[in-house]
């Protein structure tokens, strides 16, 4: 089942302008210099109350199960970078992963609040999640929001933060997040 939910609005990022940024270097073949080194500090990552320079995803025995992928985003971003599809992940440390997910918590409450306002009826958490992550291709930059619902439908895995990008052509990593 598919909803139109609408989250609440991250007023630092405009989305489409963004967007429209994007098509423009990848339609004038331009290329951007990779990012090689991990952030490692709360106040390189922290950009507002309801945004992080960070990644989110979900790990079972050490392995990812679960990373929202926004196909048409990643594919400029890679393009951009000359990134090849091999992801790579580098976990915050213990500390700087519990900053960040202390400074997200009260917008994902907000998100999963609206979503309860616009279906008009009381469900649970689990509810909300299954709703947000059905419609999750829509909501691009929610990370943070799509594995805590998956890690909520799933408490068996392990609801982790850190740097998130690809290797480069030249074998360099390129981290897009945190």
């Amino acid at each position: 089942m598919k909803y139109n939910i609408k989250l609440p609005y991250d007023e630092t990022r405009d989305i489409e302008e963004e967007e429209k940024i994007l098509n423009l270097l990848c339609n004038n073949n331009y290329m951007l210099k990779k990012s090689t080194e991990p952030k490692t500090l709360f106040k390189d990552i922290y950009i507002s109350k309801n945004s992080l320079d960070a990644h989110c995803w979900c790990e079972k025995n050490g392995e990812v199960v679960f990373d929202i992928d926004y196909q048409d985003e990643y594919s400029k971003i890679k393009l951009l970078h000359r990134l090849t599809d091999k992801k790579i992940y580098k976990k915050f440390v213990p500390l700087l992963q519990k900053l960040c997910f202390k400074s997200v918590e009260q917008h994902i409450e907000e998100c999963f609040k609206s979503v309860e306002e616009e279906v008009k009826i009381k469900i649970d958490k689990k509810m909300f999640a299954e709703i947000l992550l059905a419609g999750s291709q829509d909501c691009p930059n929610r990370c943070f929001l799509f594995g805590y619902c998956y890690k909520l439908l799933n408490p068996d895995v392990e609801l982790v933060c850190g740097s998130m990008g690809w290797e480069g052509v030249d074998g360099e990593p390129h981290y897009e997040w945190g």
